[in-house]
């Protein structure tokens, strides 16, 4: 007699809501704890990549000082006219592999049979001091060398609404510090100072930096927006809003007129975002170092090498720092450094 065997029908058992609502919260606590970790490696590896840029601006920098026997001024005048001449930027190009568009650039103000006002001026297409060959040479142009990828700045930007695409740098030149012995209160621009590396109208040489290449820099972060009190956002990049070409008026002194220096700082507070250490009229020298990274930022010294500096760094030892020959030499060991 064969035995009949009871076959029982499967059943599958569906999750309920609540262990659904369970799972669903285990999996938002799991992505909450690795968010910030994830965040947290991708901001150094930025940070890194922000390095290694202004390592690549110093070699450029050296560059231009093998060739020419001295570093590049921060800013210079127009040679054919009264406006805006070039900033350092130009002459670093060829070390960052630029060297097209650092050939096709006018930097005499006639490189192309045309006089022009301005070389460094090149917004408003029917301004009379505006170089319109340049504008054409730079409109849409970004290097990569020049931007950190914290940078909340967007990569072009059409702050007149011309349809012209200026590249905002994510560093600027150090042209000394407001402690210097060549200071100059310029008033409503703020303190100018030739006692840095790239300060204007200067071309200094490797045996003026007296204070030593390790202990002097050259070029700083200035990656983010500031803030006003009452939080709204302002651009506080030394670049001013004109693009990395600027540079000073053809009639510059720091002692009166046009006392503007775009794209070149002036150290006078510790690096921080309140808008209000900004200026007083028009765009100055004394625009802060600040960056989009936490906590601190990244400075290019005159021997090349990359530091980080906190943003609670000792304002006396920033200063230092930005002197070339003030005989105030920083210990590594300092504040913030």
């Amino acid at each position: 007699m064969r035995a009949c065997t009871a076959h029982r029908a499967r059943v599958t058992r569906a999750f309920t809501l609540v262990e659904l609502l369970v799972v669903i919260a285990i999996i938002g606590m799991l992505v909450a704890l690795l968010l910030p970790a994830v965040q947290a490696a991708r901001e150094a590896a930025q940070r890194l990549q922000c390095s290694n840029n202004l390592h690549q601006i110093g070699l450029a920098l050296h560059e231009y000082h093998s060739a020419t026997g001295s570093f590049p001024a921060g800013g210079g005048s127009c040679p054919t006219g009264p406006y805006y001449g070039t900033s350092w930027w130009i002459y670093v190009l060829p070390g960052l592999d630029e060297t097209a568009v650092y050939n096709q650039y006018d930097k005499t103000g006639k490189q192309t049979g045309r006089a022009y006002q301005s070389t460094g001026w090149i917004y408003w297409p029917h301004d009379r001091a505006a170089n319109g060959h340049n504008l054409k040479v730079l409109n849409r142009f970004s290097f990569p060398a020049a931007r950190c990828p914290s940078t909340s700045f967007p990569m072009h930007e059409d702050r007149y609404n011309r349809g012209i695409w200026l590249f905002f740098p994510s560093y600027v030149g150090i042209a000394g510090s407001s402690n210097h012995r060549t200071r100059v209160n310029s008033g409503g621009n703020g303190w100018i100072s030739s006692g840095g590396v790239l300060p204007a109208r200067r071309w200094v040489r490797l045996d003026k930096i007296t204070d030593g290449t390790s202990k002097t820099m050259m070029v700083g972060e200035q990656s983010d927006y500031c803030y006003t009190a009452d939080n709204r956002k302002e651009f506080c990049s030394s670049s001013c809003a004109h693009g990395f070409t600027m540079s000073i008026w053809g009639g510059w002194s720091p002692a009166g007129g046009d006392t503007r220096t775009f794209n070149m700082a002036t150290i006078h507070w510790r690096p921080g975002k309140d808008a209000s250490q900004l200026y007083s009229s028009g765009c100055a020298a004394n625009s802060p170092l600040q960056s989009a990274h936490p906590t601190g930022l990244n400075v290019l010294l005159a021997d090349t090498s990359v530091h980080w500096v906190h943003e609670s760094i000792d304002v006396t030892t920033l200063k230092r720092l930005a002197d070339r020959d003030d005989g105030e030499v920083n210990d590594a060991s300092e504040g913030g450094f």
